[in-house]
């Protein structure tokens, strides 16, 4: 069924929120623990890791959870009310002055601790919400725009999460004041945004207590059909392999645009601020596109260009420069935006494990999903904060020349090979839209059947 415009607009709203604070800690918390809390690089790469494994492991629960729930106000939208009320209460209390005071053990207890409960607190949004856009609709015209403006919205908070921060530590230089209000000023922006989601998509929500086929699954059996699922198992791999990538980029930004090219906050806020911008208008080129070719092909140039491109590029820049950077975030946000196709595939690969293998929990699938997104992210901001020991980076201490050259070449061709892996796994994707076509036909009768 198709459904209203303004209600897919309102659906995707709460990527937003979750964007923003998202990229927030993507951006800025690794570098606040090492040079605000001063952690060596290691344990604070090994903290953060392990709240976002912490993460993952609790998505598919939560995906599976929420296939399961039955309430007067539907399935998906209870968490959704408990994750905008717990968020930004979290994610004030990790820069709060008090975390700076402590000292040891007991600080970095509580800093782990904090976060292993943020993360709960978004997964209670982000795994229902993304499951929910698969409720909404089986067209497939208006799935792909649900899911552009669920892109789009990420890209607004891809904006925010850039922006202001931006804007407190413009005014109050790098200290954990600015940290503090701008996780203020993110946790305002996931209550409006949660709730614009929670308005528009609740009818839809509450009718879907009618469906019985989720209720039936065993997780065991969910997991079987899964691992069956080919196009599925595919799509993964091919997004956590990209997914490595993006957060070793946004793990690394903040070093090597500081550090490497000595931009200052304002010079770098424009570099972010453009990407993000040219992404958002390019959603609806790659919207165009996807209506005439394939999206694999469209999928896998994209991602692979990307990669291409940052690989040679970032390494060649001089300290200073502005023009190359602002060429990359030109270049690099047009071929980024083609990523939001990827969740319309994984709809597309859950109706084929509805009719191949019987499994089509969308809650439980998108759990898995944001497991694998989880584990890569643990796995690259781990593995970002052990390249800079390896490459010689000291916490509070002037970097070396050959410490900034393997910054410049870990932010390059070290980010461009996951994005090319990524690029080339897509290839193999085996769902054509004629393929499609005909699941779509064959659940439309199976469910006039029954």
């Amino acid at each position: 069924m198709a459904i209203a415009r303004w209600r897919e607009c309102g659906y995707a709203a709460a990527e937003g929120g979750l964007s923003a604070t998202e990229t927030f800690i993507r951006l800025h918390f690794l570098f606040y623990l090492t040079n605000e809390l001063l952690l060596p690089p290691a344990l604070a790469g090994l903290l953060v890791s392990m709240g976002i494994l912490w993460d993952g492991v609790i998505d598919p629960i939560a995906g599976w959870l929420s296939d399961r729930t039955r309430s007067r106000w539907g399935r998906r939208t209870p968490y959704l009310l408990v994750g905008l009320v717990l968020l930004p209460l979290l994610l004030a209390s990790l820069f709060l002055p008090q975390l700076k005071a402590m000292e040891g053990l007991s600080r970095n207890f509580a800093v782990g601790g904090l976060y292993l409960l943020l993360n709960t607190a978004m997964t209670l949004i982000g795994v229902p919400h993304a499951a929910l856009g698969g409720d909404l609709s089986r067209d497939e015209k208006s799935r792909t725009r649900i899911f552009a403006w669920r892109y789009f919205f990420t890209t607004i908070g891809l904006l925010t999460g850039i922006a202001a921060p931006g804007f407190f530590l413009s005014r109050h230089g790098n200290s954990w004041e600015a940290y503090f209000h701008s996780a203020l000023a993110l946790g305002a922006f996931v209550v409006l945004t949660t709730l614009a989601t929670v308005i528009s998509s609740a009818r839809v929500d509450r009718e879907m207590n009618g469906e019985s086929h989720a209720a039936q699954q065993h997780p065991l059996v969910m997991l079987r059909g899964l691992w069956k699922n080919r196009p599925f198992l595919i799509l993964i791999s091919a997004f956590i392999l990209a997914t490595i990538g993006q957060a070793i980029n946004s793990s690394l930004a903040l070093y090597y645009y500081r550090l490497y090219l000595k931009l200052d906050e304002k010079a770098i806020e424009q570099v972010l601020v453009l990407f993000t911008l040219i992404i958002i208008a390019s959603i609806i080129g790659w919207n165009l596109l996807s209506r005439r070719f394939e999206k694999t092909k469209l999928l896998a140039w994209g991602v692979g260009l990307m990669g291409v491109s940052g690989a040679i590029a970032y390494p060649l820049f001089p300290p200073g420069d502005m023009q190359g950077p602002l060429a990359m975030a030109v270049i690099g946000g047009l071929l980024l935006g083609s990523v939001f196709l990827l969740e319309v595939m994984v709809t597309d690969a859950v109706d084929y494990g509805a009719v191949t293998t019987g499994s089509a929990d969308y809650g439980s699938y998108f759990g898995i999903w944001k497991l694998g997104t989880k584990i890569a992210r643990a796995i690259a901001i781990g593995l970002s904060g052990f390249l800079l020991h390896a490459i010689g980076f000291v916490s509070g201490k002037e970097p070396t020349t050959e410490t900034l050259k393997g910054l410049a070449l870990l932010f390059g061709p070290g980010v461009g090979l996951f994005f090319i892996g990524g690029a080339l796994l897509v290839l193999y994707y085996p769902l054509n839209q004629r393929k499609i076509t005909q699941i779509q036909r064959i659940l439309h009768r199976n469910k006039t059947v029954s």
